[in-house]
């Protein structure tokens, strides 16, 4: 029986679902620990980010490590032990490629994996769709143009979103009910938004968020979205001073805002957020603000080296799989 390259992929496919589960159930306990803990929203958008990006990132350490490994060994720099092993062993290799039956069973786990992916990728494309059009829609009712734009509703509603065209949209019936210290805080707090690229990093953030499981994804968009909220927070506070903008934004929750698609004040945790604003402590980085940064670097120079070195016993754990 002759190898080919089909099995070859076969097998990285299998050791990369593996790694994702692996590290799908290792991202649970750090959204309840090293994530919650942290307050300072700069630094905690930094850990969520890097949460979501651990499926991503450890089956490609393993799939790196891997190639490496085949490649230095068929250039000769690593020993080719595959001559010591039946013709039938699943060789990670690219000289001596694995002779293993695919057979339909394969093939349907496959394709139910791509459907689901593309299942995925669907729904959030259509998500972004249906928010650009109600964007388009709020922008095409605004009276004036600019990054701020004042659309003629009654519905109160304070909003920042776009990526091509960045806006700020302010509904008449929130603005009517608002003083003029309550408007400019609200703007600022929503053009705080466009000056951070949020809705630019939001995007990112959910594509990140495609393969995760439907508990961590739930938790770790509510960690994504409070963090910018607060960092939108921070920035309005800095200029009127926290105790104004926690009377904004608690004059807002009582005026219970539409949330239509994109950023706003009346975002994530209204509660929360004032709770937040008025205890001074709060705003300061924590102690060791660079140790989980560290220590998720070692983890995946870890993968990597294991990967390396268990390059026979990831063969041996993939013939066990396969009837090999």
């Amino acid at each position: 029986m002759s190898g080919g390259w089909l099995q070859l992929i076969w097998l990285m496919f299998l050791l990369a679902a593996a790694a994702w589960a692996l590290s799908a159930l290792a991202v649970m306990p750090m959204i309840g620990t090293s994530i919650e803990r942290v307050r300072d929203p700069v630094s905690r958008s930094r850990r969520v980010l890097l949460t979501a990006l651990m499926p991503w990132l450890i089956p490609m350490t393993v799939g790196a490590a891997v190639v490496a490994t085949a490649g230095l060994k068929a250039i000769g720099w690593i020993v080719d032990h595959c001559q010591h092993h039946g013709l039938g062993h699943p060789h990670l290799c690219f000289s001596h490629l694995p002779a293993i039956e695919l057979g339909l069973l394969q093939g349907i786990v496959a394709s139910i994996v791509v459907l689901l992916l593309v299942w995925r990728a669907v729904q959030w494309v259509r998500a972004e769709c249906h928010a650009n059009r109600q964007l388009g829609l709020l922008n095409a009712m605004a009276g004036s143009r600019g990054r701020l734009r004042i659309v003629p509703s009654r519905t109160p509603f304070a909003l920042a979103g776009g990526l091509m065209e960045p806006v700020v949209l302010l509904s008449r019936g929130l603005l009517d009910q608002l003083s003029f210290r309550e408007r400019r805080i609200v703007a600022a707090h929503e053009s705080a938004h466009l000056r951070h690229g949020d809705a630019w990093r939001n995007v990112l953030f959910e594509l990140l968020l495609l393969i995760h499981v439907p508990w961590a994804r739930r938790s770790l968009r509510r960690h994504w979205l409070r963090s910018l909220e607060e960092q939108a927070d921070d920035a309005v506070a800095r200029r009127f001073g926290p105790e104004r903008v926690v009377e904004t934004l608690l004059h807002v929750a009582r005026l219970r805002l539409s949330r239509p698609a994109g950023f706003s004040v009346a975002g994530s945790d209204l509660p929360g957020r004032a709770r937040r604003l008025l205890d001074r402590g709060s705003t300061h980085s924590e102690r060791n603000p660079a140790f989980f940064e560290l220590a998720y670097a070692s983890l995946l120079a870890g993968v990597f080296a294991v990967s390396v070195a268990g390059h026979h016993a990831l063969e041996t754990l993939l013939g066990v799989v396969v009837g090999r």
